[in-house]
Parts: C-alpha cells; structure tokens; sequence
C-alpha cells in the first residue's frame, strides 16, 4: 500500500468516527442528566424558561432551568430577584411582577425563607397548576434537595394540595 492510499484510508476513518466520538456526552452532559433525573425522582419537572421581566431590565435574559411542582390550588403571583435592595421589595431584594399578590400568611412565609435561598435563585411564581422557581443550577443534588424543599413548604403556606407526578417509566 502506496502512502497515498494509506493516508486517504487514515482521512477516511477519522472522518467516520470523529463526529461518532463527537455523539458522546460530555463529562458535564452527563452530570447535568444525572442531576436531571434527581429531580424528576424528587417529583419535579425541569423546563427552560426566560426570567419574568423587570422594568429595569436592559435586554432580555436568556432562558435558565425552571424546576415546577405541580399543585391544586394555591395563589398567582411572581417574584424576581432584583440586582438591588429597595424598601418596596419583598425581603429587600424580591420585587413583584404584575399585579398578582400573595396573601398575608404567604407573604409572612416568603419574608422568613427568601434571604435564606441561594443567590442563584432569580424568580419564584404561583400560578393555577404549579410552583416554579427559576434559577442558575448548580450541580449540587443538596441545591435540589433545598429547593424541592421550599416548593413543597410554600404550597403548604398556601394551601395547596401536591400533585405527584407519574414516574417517567409510566408514560
């Protein structure tokens, strides 16, 4: 074999499997499906979804890992972590979106638990159906666990009765 015909054989095979090895997830890929099926297990859905907009807001935010916890029952309304503390926000920093408000005893409820979530959480929202709390995902499960958490106590706070979802395997 003449090296031309060995060099287009080589060319040949690394054209076939490098968009084969290229298929393969990558080490965070797979942490992230990982972390995705936790969830799912803990009973939550993931969707994308753009932060709700601030009057402040200079360009639009990108889409973030929404984590919903379907519920009957409950209130509507919307919170967004704002970049500044201002005395018509919700525990400094949460400023409400629309004119949805939640009642007193909830409102109690969020003053206590929001400045004890993680800064990666922008935006919480109640709305007929589910609880959705959208965030900067970390790849800690213990995140998860703390958030799972929040939704779970925040639909008792209102009221709510927990929908549980059907396993994956079911559907």
């Amino acid at each position: 074999m003449d090296s031309i015909t060995l060099i287009i054989v080589l060319l040949v095979v690394a054209m076939v499997i490098g968009p084969v090895a290229m298929l393969r997830p990558s080490a965070g890929q797979k942490k992230r499906e990982q972390q995705r099926q936790y969830v799912v297990a803990k009973g939550l859905g993931v969707t994308l979804r753009a932060l709700p907009k601030l009057a402040t807001d200079m360009e639009e935010a990108g889409l973030l890992p929404t984590y919903t916890l379907q519920i009957k029952g409950g209130e509507t309304w919307t919170l967004r972590r704002a970049s500044f503390a201002h005395e018509s926000h919700l525990a400094e920093y949460w400023q409400f979106v629309g004119s949805g408000r939640p009642s007193a005893a909830v409102e109690v409820f969020l003053k206590v638990q929001l400045p004890l979530l993680s800064p990666r959480i922008q935006a919480i929202s109640s709305a007929a159906g589910e609880l959705a709390l959208t965030w900067y995902a970390s790849s800690q499960n213990s995140d998860v666990d703390v958030i799972d958490d929040f939704l779970r106590q925040l639909a008792a706070a209102q009221g709510a009765v927990v929908i549980p979802r059907e396993p994956l395997h079911s559907r």
